[in-house]
């Protein structure tokens, strides 16, 4: 099927894509242009890149991504069919994961409702550390308010650069309470988001990889998110492949933490223990991905990243701080 009959097939009262959707189409996109294996122990980092640069054929692909996008319909995973772990799963789920996603302490004040006309603000310092001799560390202090609204303008950073951009949108309270908490539907739920069509075998890390970008976004909006989703967020990453918590007595600013690597993501989450909320992410970029803009950032081939939120909230305005 090609990028025309799409068009042509197109419902004319279909809703826009979801920004996880876009993401998705984004890090598809780019996967599929680079296409060179990564090197060993190259991790990819936990927000999808959004480098753009390439020859004509990317932006062909590109558009054939967006159409894509577009023509996606979530499917309701609350139905009749029954979905099992030996259904998806190559591996029995993480012992260890699964009994951090079963802690549940007091929530640290009640979850915020964002109205449809409000934004979440985030204030997140990112820290890049050269692994090369002589590389010179960087400190990045990002600011972000993320419309609830997707025909408002958001405005998103990345490794200290921030630009503005609309057809974000964040889930509504009403979307919230339709996302499944079963962790099987949840997995397919956060798949479908991009590919809507029903596994043939065990999810693959392809498949995870598409699932990612709806896990994430609602990890680090988690100032939103209730606390049974979030976690039942945990408990469905207790199934990715060689999922495991690295360290589950981190004081990490003042908060008890847990740090989950989740190889899928190229990235290590730094979740509450009690609370599932998100406090900070870590990754590490090899040789293949330090080539464009991020390689002149640091003058070196491999670099780690530490990121911790420090603020978050809702507010009425852009510009506007909790």
């Amino acid at each position: 099927m090609d990028e025309l009959t799409l068009l042509r097939d197109l419902d004319d009262d279909a809703p826009p894509p979801t920004p996880t959707a876009r993401a998705a189409a984004r890090g598809r996109l780019e996967e599929e242009i680079a296409r060179q294996r990564r090197p060993r122990g190259s991790r990819r980092p936990l927000r999808p890149r959004r480098s753009w640069n390439g020859h004509t054929a990317a932006w062909v692909g590109l558009a054939v991504a967006v159409v894509f996008a577009l023509v996606v319909v979530v499917r309701d995973m609350g139905g009749d069919d029954e979905f099992t772990a030996a259904d998806l799963l190559q591996s029995e789920p993480s012992a260890e994961v699964l009994e951090l996603a079963a802690r549940d302490g007091a929530p640290i004040g009640p979850t915020a409702t964002a109205r449809r006309d409000q934004y979440v603000y985030m204030r997140e310092i990112t820290e890049g550390t050269p692994l090369d001799p002589g590389g010179t560390p960087r400190r990045f202090v990002e600011e972000e308010w993320l419309a609830v609204d997707p025909n408002v303008e958001s405005r998103t950073c990345e490794i200290g650069r921030c630009w503005m951009a609309s057809g974000m949108g964040l889930p509504s309270a009403e979307e919230f309470e339709r996302i499944p908490r079963d962790p099987s539907r949840l997995i397919l739920y956060a798949k479908a988001q991009f590919d809507p069509s029903s596994p043939t075998g065990p999810l693959t890390e392809d498949d995870w990889m598409l699932a990612a970008p709806f896990f994430v976004s609602l990890f680090t909006t988690s100032v939103i998110v209730p606390p049974d989703l979030r976690a039942a967020l945990v408990e469905a990453l207790a199934y990715a492949p060689q999922a495991s918590v690295i360290d589950d007595e981190l004081a990490f600013r003042g908060r008890p933490a847990a740090v989950i690597d989740i190889p899928p993501f190229g990235s290590d989450l730094i979740l509450d223990r009690d609370t599932h909320e998100y406090l900070g992410s870590r990754w590490e970029l090899g040789p293949s991905d330090m080539k464009g803009r991020n390689g002149r950032l640091f003058r070196s081939s491999r670099v780690r990243f530490d990121s911790y939120l420090v603020e978050t909230g809702v507010v009425d305005r852009m510009g506007e701080r909790p």
